[in-house]
């Protein structure tokens, strides 16, 4: 035990556990991670896309492109794609009015 003004500072052993600085850059890793897939992903749906005969394309396929498409046009503007975040989006600026912040 060391002694570091008047508090006691103890040595903690981590049993092979990851340190918190080590757990605070998961999230971010896996966020890169997940970007450079979603990257990927996107180039090989370009490709794809670009020799799509449209008349081709059922009305269900169509509508899912059409939706996927809306959610990722949102998702890249920071936009609600559900209506639980739509709710939340409106819902804050009312609850920090009422809070005071």
């Amino acid at each position: 035990m060391a002694f570091e003004g008047s508090a006691q500072v103890r040595s903690v052993p981590t049993l092979g556990l990851p340190s918190a600085v080590e757990l605070a850059n998961v999230p971010r890793e896996m966020d890169e991670r997940q970007a450079r897939l979603g990257v990927a992903m996107q180039e090989l749906a370009r490709k794809k896309m670009e020799v799509i005969d449209p008349d081709l394309l059922s009305v269900r396929e169509a509508i899912h492109l059409l939706r996927a498409g809306t959610d990722i046009e949102r998702l890249a503007r920071g936009q609600a794609t559900t209506k639980a975040e739509l709710s939340v989006q409106m819902l804050t600026p009312v609850i920090n009015e009422i809070v005071g912040h």
